[in-house]
Formats: structure tokens, C-alpha cells, sequence
């Protein structure tokens, strides 16, 4: 799961993430499988992602 104090309105299921600048490991194409936005004190998106799956080959 990744989390931002953003609002990352173009972030929505089914879409595909490229992440960089982190962990090497972590870092290349991922699609999302859920977003969660929320208004506490700030506005905070948070997406779930998979990799290794059909759908983020294509």
C-alpha cells in the first residue's frame, strides 16, 4: 500500500503506476487494485497495488 498527502486524482483502479525513486525492488510498473481517499486533518490517497499479473503485462 502506498499513501500520499495528495489528492492523486488520477489515480483510480485498473490504472497502471509507474514507481521510481524507491527501493529497487519496489520500483517499475504496478497496477492499482484499489484507491482510498480520505479528509482528516489533510487529504490522504492511498492506493493497493499487484505486479506479475496479466493485466500489468499488457
Amino acid at each position: 500500500m502506498f499513501s500520499s498527502a495528495a489528492f492523486g486524482g488520477d489515480l483510480m483502479a485498473e490504472a497502471k503506476v509507474n514507481l521510481t525513486g524507491i527501493k529497487p525492488e519496489l520500483e517499475g510498473e504496478w497496477l492499482i487494485t484499489s484507491v482510498t481517499r480520505s479528509l482528516d486533518a489533510e487529504l490522504t490517497t492511498s492506493f493497493k497495488a499487484e505486479r506479475d499479473n496479466e493485466k500489468a503485462k499488457t
